[in-house]
């Protein structure tokens, strides 16, 4: 296994890498489970996996009266997450220069440009879930939009996402957790293009809903990618193709017993 003290050192790989994040301090059963889904997941793709842990844990930086005791040593540490099969370890060094990047910096100049990391921009985001452990979620504001799928019996929550990182365009199933309650939904990401709009956005329509949602905060999650996004000549072909994405949807949920979180 390589450690490397700075992600400037890691060169990076050829092929796209698997990368688990956070502080992993113990290493304790959740981690170890999380850590060996990447592992198993990089080794299915043949490429490498990477963990990408911080020294000293950030909140000894940014907020150090809450800054917990370590449970174990840098050392030990290193030894466990070894043992777990991982390819490549980088131990970033937390200081002020580090915590001013900007998010969209972050993730674009590390994770995308020095760790070659697919996954989520890519729509794969059914391959993020054993990794995260959670789906892949943005947060935002449902907004008013055209109201064009209103119009064609498919009434959509336009969402204002204050989340960065979004899904490659296509058309997802999603579920849209909003008052503490989650719907399943069918969500499209892309520029409309059978409506040759310029703009990126970010529509979901929820199953069996019927309920004006206009200025909610709502979460996004994503939970696998349908089909990539398509212009299509007239908007009779369009109705078809999303009562099909709709069934393709609910096959999905179906498969993986998912339902409402009420």
């Amino acid at each position: 296994m390589e450690v490397f003290r700075d992600i400037e050192d890691f060169r990076r790989p050829e092929s796209k890498t698997v990368v688990t994040m956070g502080n992993f301090d113990g290493i304790h059963l959740g981690h170890q489970a999380l850590v060996a889904n990447a592992v198993a997941e990089a080794k299915q793709w043949r490429t490498k996996s990477v963990v990408f842990t911080f020294d000293p844990h950030p909140l000894k930086l940014l907020a150090p009266e809450r800054a917990p005791q370590m449970i174990v040593n840098h050392q030990d540490k290193m030894d466990m997450l070894q043992s777990v099969g991982v390819d490549a370890v980088i131990v970033q060094t937390f200081d002020r220069r580090f915590a001013s990047i900007q998010a969209e910096d972050f993730v674009r100049r590390y994770l995308l440009e020095r760790l070659n990391l697919s996954l989520i921009e890519q729509g794969r985001v059914d391959e993020v879930q054993p990794m995260l452990g959670r789906y892949h979620f943005i947060s935002g504001t449902v907004v008013s939009g055209h109201r064009r799928g209103r119009n064609m019996g498919f009434p959509t929550a336009n969402l204002a996402a204050t989340t960065e990182l979004l899904p490659q365009d296509g058309i997802y199933a999603t579920i849209v957790e909003l008052q503490d309650q989650g719907w399943l939904s069918v969500s499209s990401v892309g520029h409309n293009p059978t409506f040759g709009e310029e703009s990126r956005t970010i529509e979901a329509y929820i199953l069996d809903f019927a309920k004006d949602i206009y200025g909610e905060p709502v979460k996004l999650s994503f939970v696998e990618r349908i089909r990539e996004e398509r212009k299509f000549a007239e908007i009779g072909d369009l109705v078809i193709q999303m009562h099909e994405d709709v069934q393709a949807a609910r096959a999905v949920f179906d498969r993986l017993k998912l339902c409402y979180k009420n």
